[in-house]
């Protein structure tokens, strides 16, 4: 079993010398537009992953400027972004989504097919019990 090792110096001055001296933090309005202050630091405590979000989906819809963004934040690269054009996850949900819509529409055609189909049969039935009385 490994010891911890003791040293000369009490841990209480190590942590002190470590601590900054003097920053002033200045707080600012967040950059992802919520109007909240942050706490010296571009955004306030997880609204980064909401600006990147925002973005994404931005960049998604056709938007340049998001990418430039993007790209000047360090948070996606331009290849990153050239293939997310050609086949990001927008476009495969998008896709999939009008598959179900596709595939919705094609069962609803084939139930008013079926229905029209049992209308006429039933319309042919009352014509013959009228012709027949």
């Amino acid at each position: 079993m490994a010891r911890a090792r003791r040293t000369a110096e009490p841990i209480v001055d190590i942590v002190e010398e470590t601590k900054p001296k003097g920053r002033k933090v200045e707080p600012k309005e967040c950059g992802c537009g919520c109007g909240q202050m942050t706490r010296g630091g571009r955004f306030a405590i997880g609204h980064d992953m909401r600006a990147k979000s925002r973005l994404l989906t931005a960049f998604d819809a056709g938007d340049e400027a998001a990418g430039a963004e993007l790209v000047e934040r360090g948070w996606r690269s331009e290849a990153a972004l050239a293939a997310r054009r050609i086949d990001g996850p927008k476009a495969r949900k998008v896709a999939s989504a009008q598959e179900r819509r596709a595939a919705k529409i094609a069962k609803l055609l084939d139930r008013i097919a079926a229905l029209v189909d049992e209308r006429d049969a039933l319309l042919a039935e009352a014509d013959a019990e009228t012709q027949a009385a």
